[in-house]
């Protein structure tokens, strides 16, 4: 089993980072929500990152 680092997007108008990142939970949390592309890539624990940049061909959007 390989690991990945998936990363999902969204933009959102609030009054600090908190409330935004409060916001982005509510649309996690919420069974209508609609936003649902991801970003996938390969986890490479040695370097504690998911790629550097000169591989970011690596990164697919999967939309489910």
């Amino acid at each position: 089993m390989e690991t990945y680092r998936v990363r999902w997007t969204v933009d959102v108008d609030a009054e600090s980072p908190e409330d935004a990142a409060q916001q982005a939970l509510e649309i996690q949390r919420d069974d209508e929500n609609l936003v649902t592309c991801f970003r996938v890539a390969p986890w490479v624990p040695w370097r504690h990152t998911a790629l550097p940049p000169h591989e970011a061909d690596k990164w697919v959007d999967i939309e489910l």
